[in-house]
């Protein structure tokens, strides 16, 4: 499996998990009112939206989603549909389980973990805990923009525009936004990002990535577009998760391959695994406290 499946799922939430998802919005965005043009937002007007956003979800912690993935044009002759549960504690774990359709990603605080269901095999990356300015660091390169999942931490409008320009339009209560990427990764892998966000809430309804095409290219540019429907978060009463939820479900079937920041690979015994991952869960038992929202709160 190639990490880069899961690059633009990864960059969607870097950009708006830990700074915008809280989960109260139940729709489905085909099922939203279309009947009146869009309103074009000024430089203020989406600040002020950005700004409302972000203050809206200071307190989040936890929360669960359903999200589903379609990835097309580029290496992708047809349309490919993934989806599953995506289940998030910050600032450092993270299930999402679409094993269903071949991939399953885990996030433990310690290990980023890629699942390939049909091969059997399991990337394992090493992970940092985030710095000061809220940008994730990962000690394997060719992790991409997955160890940003938990780590990013844009908050305010400004760190937002420093790497963005943004556009935007207004259309019977949604917000629909369009980036630019101006610098880093992000404009190395984008020409732009288009986020649905209504404007009284904190899920993005739909999120649609455009690859930066490469010189030579004569296929259209890759395009991934997603949809997230919320279960719910801390901020509107979800209960916290048990840790032992984000250990990696391994089996003696399941190859482990430890990568380093070069790019190479080690093949790790499954017994090695199996004892970590047992002295994992038993300190998450240990360190387990009660299972109530205001203790975790």
């Amino acid at each position: 499996m190639k990490i880069c499946q899961i690059l633009a799922f990864s960059l969607m939430l870097a950009i708006f998990c830990s700074s915008v998802i809280a989960g109260e919005v139940f729709c489905a965005l085909d099922e939203l009112p279309d009947k009146s043009p869009p309103t074009v937002l000024s430089d203020e007007e989406i600040d002020s939206y950005l700004t409302a956003t972000f203050k809206r979800h200071e307190n989040l912690k936890w929360f669960s989603a359903f999200m589903t993935q379609t990835k097309s044009g580029g290496i992708f002759k047809r349309p490919v549909v993934q989806s599953g549960e995506l289940k998030v504690e910050l600032p450092d774990h993270m299930l999402l389980d679409m094993s269903e359709d071949g991939v399953m990603i885990v996030a433990d605080g310690k290990y980023f973990w890629i699942y390939d269901t049909d091969l059997d095999e399991v990337e394992r990356y090493k992970a940092e805990r985030w710095n000061t300015k809220g940008q994730a660091k990962a000690e394997a390169k060719n992790l991409d923009m997955a160890a940003l999942l938990l780590g990013a931490d844009v908050k305010t409008v400004e760190e937002m525009r420093e790497f963005y320009n943004i556009t935007a339009t207004f259309n019977n209560g949604i917000v629909n936004y369009v980036l630019f990427p101006l610098k880093g990764e992000p404009a190395e892998r984008y020409s732009k990002i288009e986020i649905s966000l209504a404007d009284d809430a904190l899920l993005p309804l739909r999120t649609v990535m455009t690859a930066k095409p490469k010189a030579g290219d004569t296929q259209p540019p890759a395009v991934v577009e997603y949809l997230l429907t919320a279960f719910g978060s801390n901020l509107s009463g979800l209960p916290p998760f048990e840790k032992t939820a984000f250990i990696f479900p391994l089996t003696e079937d399941i190859e482990v391959h430890d990568m380093d920041p070069d790019g190479g690979e080690t093949i790790v015994p499954y017994e090695t695994v199996k004892k970590e991952l047992a002295e994992q869960a038993a300190a998450c038992e240990e360190n387990e406290p009660d299972n109530s929202v205001q203790e975790r709160e």
